[in-house]
């Protein structure tokens, strides 16, 4: 029944919030123990209170939104565990609904605690309204990354803008226990009274799904083919001309002259005789050598009387 109750709070709270113009404010929170100040610089650091503006009801009653959340930045071990709500202004009427993330598990008590060191304050802290964990306590609380969302109706007449402006002027104020720090210790909180203005909450986009995307088949691929090689033959060589090597004419020697027949005799060596030895003295007797010469003119000259006759 629990685990139902939450899942149809988160629905409305997500309802809530992609409504448009739905105003939401941010508030922080001050260590008002200070048992430890590593403990009381934790809360400080990541415990946080959004409020925002839940409309109308069907009955026609306004609603606000107290969602108190324990961030993950820096996510250092603690848990918010009692809430409490000093309301002197006297715009909330009581709780209508709780909505939680997993793992936060809370009820209203019947009979409303005290916060610690409340009675510290100026003016005292005295709750109106309070929630707290069902058992076990620290588990079932707001751990890092956990939150809690608690529906407030609004006394008739009073508005959002009313609201806020009890928490800023103390009117209205909010403050919690925290446990199960890491060293083991606890603190208690109240919010402060700077607000983190967050813009209208726009309702979320809702795209229509695309179609899925049909890819048409791809044609197959047609791979031109290819034409079978051809390998060009050259044409037949003509046969070679070889041209014919006119015949070598030898030119004809002329033919020698016929040698001609019976050749005059070679005229006769002429006579020299030997050399006196008797100191030169010796004389050559002139009729021999008158004759010699005698025989050699008849001789020439009966030669060129024969050649001539030939010429």
């Amino acid at each position: 029944m629990k685990k139902l109750l939450s899942v149809l709070g988160v629905s409305l709270l997500t309802l809530l919030l992609a409504t448009g113009g739905a105003w939401a404010y941010t508030y922080g929170f001050n260590n008002i123990t200070a048992n430890n100040t590593t403990n009381a610089a934790t809360g400080e650091a990541q415990l946080f209170l959004d409020i925002t503006d839940a409309g109308m009801t069907d009955a026609g009653v306004a609603q606000v939104l107290f969602k108190f959340s324990n961030s993950l930045i820096p996510g250092d071990l603690s848990s918010i565990t009692q809430i409490y709500f000093d309301d002197d202004s006297g715009l909330l009427k009581g709780i209508s609904e709780l909505v939680a993330s997993n793992g936060v598990d809370y009820f209203e008590p019947a009979k409303i605690g005290q916060l610690p060191g409340g009675n510290s304050l100026d003016p005292r802290f005295r709750g109106d309204f309070s929630v707290e964990p069902n058992a076990p306590t620290a588990p079932n609380g707001i751990n890092p990354g956990e939150w809690l969302g608690i529906y407030f109706d609004v006394n008739n007449g009073g508005t959002f803008d009313q609201i806020v402006a009890a928490l800023e002027s103390s009117q209205l104020r909010v403050g919690f226990h925290v446990q199960a720090f890491e060293n083991g210790g606890s603190e208690a909180f109240v919010n402060n009274l700077t607000k983190f203005i967050t813009p209208p909450v726009a309702p979320p986009t809702t795209l229509a799904p695309a179609p899925p995307t049909t890819l048409a088949p791809a044609p197959p691929a047609t791979v031109p083919e290819t034409p079978p090689a051809t390998t060009a033959v050259p044409p037949p060589a003509p046969p070679a001309t070889v041209p014919e090597t006119p015949p070598a004419t030898v030119p004809e020697t002329p033919a020698a002259p016929p040698a001609a027949e019976n050749p005059p005799p070679a005229p006769p060596a002429p006579y020299y005789p030997p050399a006196p030895t008797d100191g030169g003295n010796s004389s050559v007797p002139e009729p021999a050598t008158m004759f010699l010469l005698g025989s050699g003119l008849a001789g020439l000259a009966g030669l060129r009387k024969r050649f001539g006759k030939k010429n």
